[in-house]
């Protein structure tokens, strides 16, 4: 049987769950996931849908160099991924539950995790 954060971040085949279970669940996943775009159906349904926390499509700027040293605050910038997975949640209001479906153009999050260019380093300050 599949955990529960593997069953959020590997979405082959849509899965529903009651809104009880759902809100529990949701809220040990819910911080990898960013809420992209999401609107009310016509029949009272809701969909929205949910991109990777760690998308970032841009680099970072630069720093601007008429700033004086002392007023200079020590960042990191963190490297652009470009992680494609995307997950929609539709709460269906008649049947009292919620359908979790991966959208097509998007990759397993596992999948961009394992293969991707993640690089985690500790900033030198």
């Amino acid at each position: 049987m599949l955990t529960i954060r593997e069953r959020f971040f590997n979405v082959n085949e849509m899965f529903e769950l009651s809104t009880e279970d759902f809100n529990k669940q949701w809220a040990l996943v819910d911080n990898v996931w960013t809420r992209f775009n999401g609107y009310l159906l016509d029949n009272g349904d809701e969909r929205k849908t949910f991109v990777c926390r760690l998308s970032k499509p841009k680099e970072s700027s630069g720093r601007n160099e008429n700033v004086p040293s002392e007023k200079l605050r020590v960042i990191w910038k963190k490297p652009a991924i470009n992680c494609e997975a995307r997950i929609r949640i539709t709460w269906l209001v008649a049947s009292n539950t919620v359908r979790i479906e991966r959208v097509k153009i998007s990759i397993t999050l596992f999948k961009t995790l394992l293969y991707g260019n993640l690089v985690t380093a500790i900033p030198k300050f």
